[in-house]
C-alpha cells in the first residue's frame, strides 16, 4: 500500500514549464502540515500508505484524471493491467476496486485508518486550510481543494 500510495502521490507533483510556482505532491503536503501535530501515532509510512484510499477516490472524482497519461500509466503498472480509472457504467472506479480489494483479511493485508493515528486534529477542512496556508509560506501550489478535502475524508472516514 505504501508503495502504491507513494506513485499515485506524484499526480500533484506535475507542473507546466511556464509555472513559476513549484508543485508539491500530496504525501508532502501533507506530512509537512499534519505531522506529527494532528497525526502523532504511527510512522510516516503508516500515514502515507493511509493515504492510498483517499488518494484513489479523489483520482476517480478527478476529470482531468482520464487526461493524464502519466498517471493512467502509474495506475496501469499498480494494477497490473491496462484498466483505466473509470468503469464503462461509471459506477464506481477500477482504482477504488482495488484499494478495496487490497484491504482484505484473507490476505493479511490491512490498510490502516488515517483516524487510528489521529489526536486533537481539527475538523477535515480546517486540515485542508492548513495545507492550503503551508503550501502558501513555502512558495508551492498543491492540488486544488475538493482534491485534498476528497483525500482527507475519505483516508479519515474509512
Amino acid at each position: 500500500a505504501l508503495i502504491s500510495s507513494g506513485q499515485l502521490m506524484s499526480f500533484g507533483n506535475l507542473s507546466s514549464k511556464d509555472d513559476m510556482i513549484t508543485r508539491r505532491n500530496i504525501s508532502l503536503a501533507f506530512s509537512s502540515t499534519l505531522l506529527p501535530k494532528y497525526f502523532p501515532h504511527g510512522s510516516w509510512c503508516s500515514f502515507t500508505a493511509s493515504l492510498l484510499p483517499g488518494l484513489c477516490r479523489a483520482i476517480d472524482d478527478c476529470e482531468e484524471s482520464d487526461d493524464n497519461v502519466l498517471l493512467q500509466r502509474t495506475i496501469s503498472n499498480i494494477m497490473g493491467s491496462t484498466c483505466t480509472t473509470r468503469s464503462t457504467d461509471n459506477t464506481s472506479s477500477h482504482l477504488v476496486e482495488w484499494v478495496d480489494t487490497l484491504n482484505d483479511v484473507n490476505r493479511n493485508i490491512t490498510i490502516p485508518s488515517l483516524a487510528s493515528f489521529a489526536e486533537g486534529a481539527p475538523e477535515a477542512q480546517s486540515m485542508v486550510d492548513k495545507i492550503e496556508k503551508n503550501g502558501a509560506f513555502v512558495n508551492c501550489q498543491d492540488a486544488d481543494t475538493d482534491y485534498l478535502a476528497t483525500t482527507l475524508m475519505t483516508s479519515l472516514n474509512r
